[in-house]
């Protein structure tokens, strides 16, 4: 597609239309710029591997079952930083008994599928078949969290997919009572 046609295009939106393209921009610009800060930092801690596997999880997580959303730039790299840290540091040196944990992982997909989905306040309210797809979604990642645990049940990186659900709860419930 020509240079000329993409503008034509663009032009052609209505103004909702327009603003979501240019906040999907927007949003895609942001997360890529987080993403180069948080890999920078990880590296100067040599943990790049556990950040790749936690913010797997929080992409996951996050796009299914939504969460907190901020205001500010900041705000979001902050706690942002804050969930992928604190996962990580849990994941490394706090692990659960696997029936404690699979029982606590199946209690927090519960919780977590009840609030979820939990939009920006500047979002639309969702239609039906949308809440259940996102709540079909986060069943799913849960679902595939437990395989996991089940499988890989003393490794790192899926225990640092169950903090990750742990603090995903966590911060859903949290912008769920702030709605």
């Amino acid at each position: 597609m020509r240079e000329g046609n993409l503008f034509k295009s663009f032009s052609r939106l209505d103004k909702y239309e327009r603003e979501l393209t240019i906040f999907f921009f927007k949003g895609l610009f942001y997360d890529a710029s987080k993403i180069v800060i948080f890999f920078l930092l990880f590296s100067l801690f040599n943990m790049t591997t556990y950040f790749w596997y936690s913010l797997l999880y929080l992409i996951l997580f996050r796009s299914s079952s939504g969460g907190i959303h901020c205001n500010s730039y900041l705000g979001c790299l902050t706690i942002s930083l804050l969930v992928l840290s604190i996962s990580i540091i849990l994941g490394i040196y706090v692990f659960i008994p696997i029936l404690p944990q699979t029982i606590f992982t199946i209690l927090l997909g519960i919780i977590t599928v009840f609030f979820s989905p939990v939009l920006s306040s500047s979002r639309s309210n969702p239609g039906p078949s949308i809440i259940k797809r996102a709540k079909i979604r986060s069943s799913i990642c849960i679902f595939v969290l437990i395989v996991l645990l089940t499988i890989y049940p003393k490794t790192i990186f899926s225990n640092i997919g169950f903090w990750s659900l742990v603090i995903h709860t966590f911060q859903l419930f949290i912008a769920h009572l702030r709605r």
